[in-house]
């Protein structure tokens, strides 16, 4: 399959033709690196609000995206320029330059609010070369992602006029752009960014949560054959019972005796009396490792619950999530929880009944509330209540479609999670709900008000069935 970044002009022809529309009058904004190598752009007004361009890795490529990407930016003295020389710049238009596969974005921007200036930011998709220069009117390099010394065959520095690069040969083939494929394969690439990006962030909370998993598979794996070594010498007292019993009948020189189908082994330099005191404090000593060994498993397989649950806590979460309940839940930027951490365990997970088909998630407390809204639940298209003019849980229905009866059910569902049969229940986008400054909080930048007049039975027996969520 071939995408619109690799060689075929063709492909990048038709790629333009898509976007121009899109992007031409556009405003760009908020210039943003989220990863290295990785610029993004708010785009004014579209329903694709962010312009992103990858320019490290073999496959440079820039495409609009229907979410914007939240977190911390990486700051760099090349996105300090982009954002003094491009401040709300306007798309006149898209082209290639010489034919070849570089870009060249033609802008108006407000430089530092003063009089309109050309600019234009040129992408020269190279894969393992590939760079992001801005130029003034008069096409003399401002900045650039990559700049070169004058000792190379092309300088390329600020103050510089900006010269193509020679070019390699490349294919000419009038070959039919697959748009569909292309950006889901985008979509797919970026999936791939935001994982990495987590993991440079977050990725030590990940690899302590595996490692103690693992330490605690081992444990109760040890502890699972140690009861099991000491149940099969819990019937030692029953010996002792046989030894009594037949006290008369064993021959006391003999290494061991069966009684009653029950083969006893007997230490000679003992008395009989003694063979059976000895299988007395055995028994005694099996029951109390048993008991202890029994507390010990139940321990370590809640915490091991607990680890699992963190790491499937985890995996559903982005990075945008858990910087924002890193606070909270005491997650480490950097390096390994302290000794006992909780931060993500089974008491972080909500709720979790089914409307039908859907999933309806909700929480009971300030934490389960936070974690279901801010970290597992996050998507933007999904839907959100709360009960109106209270404290009291957040739902989330678990579908970006759900139907009219579902949403019904959800509300009414509020309303008994508050201890009310009737009321008014906010109904957001997910999206437009974000958390306010106190654990639990939530501010809802719009939503619609459902009036529950009564609260059917079948929100009653779905409450009911009701259990805490295994997973987010």
């Amino acid at each position: 399959m071939r995408y619109p970044m690799g060689v075929k002009i063709s492909e990048l022809n038709q790629y333009l033709a898509y976007l121009e529309p899109l992007l031409k009058g556009r405003y760009l904004s908020r210039v943003t690196s989220f990863a290295p190598g990785v610029v993004s752009f708010r785009v004014s007004g579209a329903d694709f609000p962010r312009l992103t361009f990858v320019i490290e890795g073999g496959e440079p490529r820039f495409y609009l995206a229907r979410t914007l990407l939240e977190g911390k930016s990486l700051e760099t003295s090349f996105l300090d320029v982009i954002k003094k020389h491009l401040y709300r710049a306007q798309v006149r238009g898209l082209s290639l330059l010489g034919g070849d596969r570089i870009l060249d974005l033609r802008l108006l921007a407000s430089e530092e609010a003063l009089f309109p200036k050309e600019r234009h930011l040129v992408f020269e998709m190279f894969p393992r070369h590939a760079n992001l220069v801005l130029l003034d009117e008069e096409k003399k390099v401002i900045t650039a992602y990559r700049t070169s010394s004058i000792e190379d065959k092309r300088p390329l520095f600020k103050g510089l006029t900006y010269a193509l690069p020679p070019q390699n040969a490349f294919q000419m083939e009038d070959i039919p752009l697959d748009l569909d494929k292309t950006l889901k394969h985008y979509e797919d690439l970026e999936a791939e960014i935001l994982s990495s990006r987590k993991k440079e962030r977050f990725g030590e909370l990940e690899k302590y949560l595996r490692s103690r998993k693992k330490a605690l598979e081992k444990k109760a794996a040890a502890l699972s054959r140690d009861l099991a070594g000491a149940s099969s010498r819990l019937d030692a007292g029953k010996k002792g019972e046989l030894i009594y019993t037949y006290f008369d009948e064993i021959d006391q020189s003999a290494p061991k005796v069966v009684l009653e189908g029950v083969e006893i082994a007997l230490d000679p330099r003992k008395s009989l009396a003694q063979n059976a005191e000895a299988y007395y404090r055995q028994a005694k000593k099996a029951k109390e490792t048993v008991d202890l060994g029994n507390k010990h498993l139940k321990e370590c397989q809640e915490e091991l619950s607990d680890v699992e649950s963190a790491i499937a806590q985890y995996e559903a979460s982005d990075e945008e999530g858990l910087e924002q309940m890193a606070k909270e839940l005491s997650i480490p930027e950097k390096g390994r929880p302290k000794a006992g951490w909780k931060g993500l365990s089974r008491s972080s997970l909500p709720y979790e009944c089914h409307l039908g088909t859907t999933r309806l998630l909700y929480g009971k407390s300030a934490r389960e509330n936070d974690c279901l809204s801010f970290l597992f639940a996050r998507g933007k298209k999904l839907h959100w209540f709360h009960i109106m003019g209270d404290s009291g849980s957040h739902l989330v229905l678990k579908s970006e479609e759900p139907t009219k009866k579902e949403i019904e059910l959800a509300a009414e569902i509020a309303c008994l999670l508050s201890g009310r049969e009737d009321g008014d229940v906010m109904h957001a986008l997910r999206g437009d709900v974000r958390k306010g400054s106190v654990s639990g909080q939530a501010i809802v930048k719009k939503f619609e008000t459902i009036h529950v007049r009564s609260v059917s039975d079948e929100a009653r027996a779905a409450l009911k069935a009701a259990h805490k969520a295994e997973k987010p």
